[in-house]
């Protein structure tokens, strides 16, 4: 009896030493720390180049745990072509993590002597949603609702653009990227009134003409 009941106790100290070591092989590593990149832009956010001017890139300052570190630029300006241009920056720290920052750059073309200041609040003929033009240099504007009629949860969803008139007639709201994709357009200025067809590239596309009168 006594033989039995001490091969009994000896299989119960073996099964907590089993699970003993099984716990024990489970323990998690110690935890790793991983320090983020930082970066910032030197110069401005917005650059405007005249057209067929060369393009000066300020560049980025980027860290990892306060010491300077590398960033890769990614850039499609046309000094050639008018446009609105994006230039990316990023940088990466060995355990993959990236911060990116961007600069708009707007190639722009001359600007006519004497032509139409289109900046000033306009309501959409078609709903009556407001739309805000602010000039950024002479001929060129950024506009706060360029589709006139996005909406989320019920509420007016706007979707900013860019607007060129250099002569102060003819209006081309260069390519931009925006919550539905691409959207570009062009027209023209007639005293208080700009008639734009307007076209979201990436949705079919759809393209309208909206009609925005000066208030």
């Amino acid at each position: 009896m006594k033989t039995l009941k001490n091969i009994f106790y000896a299989s119960i100290l073996l099964s907590l030493v089993g699970i003993v070591s099984c716990s024990k092989d489970k323990d998690p590593e110690p935890s790793k720390i991983t320090y983020l990149p930082v970066i910032s832009l030197e110069g401005e956010s917005l650059v405007i180049v005249p057209l067929g001017v060369d393009f000066v890139d300020d560049g980025a300052n980027a860290e990892i745990e306060g010491e300077p570190a590398d960033y890769s630029t990614n850039s499609n300006v046309d000094v050639n072509s008018p446009g609105v241009y994006i230039v990316k920056y990023t940088a990466k720290n060995t355990d993959g993590f990236t911060a990116s920052v961007e600069r708009t750059v707007i190639v722009a073309e001359p600007f006519v002597d004497g032509a139409a200041d289109l900046s000033g609040t306009y309501a959409r003929e078609a709903n009556g949603r407001l739309s805000k033009l602010t000039k950024i240099v002479d001929g060129v504007y950024s506009m706060s609702d360029g589709w006139g009629s996005a909406s989320s949860g019920g509420n007016p969803l706007p979707v900013p653009a860019y607007i060129f008139c250099p002569d102060g007639v003819n209006i081309t709201m260069p390519l931009v990227t925006t919550v539905f994709g691409g959207m570009t357009g062009s027209g023209t200025f007639d005293g208080d009134r700009m008639s734009i067809n307007t076209i979201l590239v990436d949705q079919g596309p759809v393209a309208r003409v909206n009609v925005w009168i000066k208030q």
